[in-house]
């Protein structure tokens, strides 16, 4: 039986500046599988475009959450008790899968919603004066709205995962999570039971677990025993602990021997460090390459 080559992936918001096709360009000289598709700081081609451009330069592509982005930017929130809110998030995500199942991309990555009504310009900053839901009221609907997607989803042949929250010690509420669903190893686990749905999965991202590990008080070791049956793809970046700085690896990264002792070749690995140049990006793959 042939081996299975580990797929190394490179998301769009590792470059601080850039149109769609430098890009491109970029990411087709490095020793990847490709790129995923979510933040772009310029202007980004129509998705026949995009489609067409990566075959050129036989890159693969991995769709994440706000991509693409709509004309009139709000915050996609499948946790929202907003109808408003819910039915753009739903037709944003049905519009991903659309263009997954068209581009033969195997699954689409979301966030778990919030459980707070939150502008755009509120992102990344303290959450906590905002007005909020009670969380398992949140966590109720956002199963619902999974629930919705994956059926969307299977029908379109393709795969949904949820990416865990970064619950920051400047987030909680008296010491508590009132804002942020599926955070937790439990919480996550519990959501994809309650959807129940085989075409469901997780993408972990490793700085926000570390993070959230510290403000919430779990073991990461556990966390990744724990979500590595389910884990579809990693978003891998670095930090302190305490902000998400979406710094890159290195070779003391605390998480290398636990991707190579957890997690088999059929999971995505996409680098999401902030700010990166191809020679930086090519040193992390090296690192990468390294232990899987």
């Amino acid at each position: 039986m042939a081996e299975i080559e580990t797929e190394l992936y490179i998301s769009s918001s590792c470059f601080k500046k850039g149109e769609f096709a430098a890009i491109l360009d970029t990411v087709s000289t490095l020793p990847a599988t490709g790129l995923e598709l979510s933040h772009f700081s310029g202007a980004i081609p129509d998705l026949a475009t995009i489609q067409q451009q990566a075959d050129q330069k036989k890159c693969k592509l991995l769709v994440h959450n706000y991509f693409p982005p709509p004309e009139n930017p709000f915050v996609m929130n499948l946790a929202s008790d907003s109808t408003e809110t819910l039915e753009q998030s739903i037709l944003l995500a049905e519009k991903a899968i659309r263009f997954c199942r068209k581009a033969k991309i195997p699954f689409y990555s979301v966030h778990c919603g919030f459980a707070c009504n939150a502008a755009p310009e509120d992102l990344g900053k303290p959450l906590t004066s905002l007005q909020r839901i009670p969380l398992q009221n949140a966590m109720d609907i956002f199963v619902q709205s999974l629930k919705k997607i994956c059926l969307y989803a299977q029908r379109m042949g393709v795969k949904i995962a949820i990416e865990n929250h970064t619950v920051s010690s400047f987030n909680l509420v008296n010491g508590e999570n009132k804002l942020l669903p599926g955070a937790t190893p439990d919480e996550l686990l519990k959501i994809v039971d309650s959807v129940h749905m085989e075409n469901l999965g997780l993408l972990l991202d490793l700085g926000h677990l570390k993070i959230t590990s510290r403000s919430m008080g779990f073991d990461l070791n556990d966390a990744i025993k724990k979500l590595s049956s389910r884990t579809l793809a990693i978003h891998i970046h670095d930090n302190n602990g305490i902000y998400d700085e979406h710094l890159p690896m290195t070779e003391s990264s605390w998480f290398l021997d636990l991707l190579a002792n957890h997690f088999g070749p059929n999971v995505k690995f996409v680098m999401e460090s902030n700010d990166q140049t191809a020679d930086s990006l090519a040193k992390q793959i090296q690192i990468l390459k390294k232990v899987l």
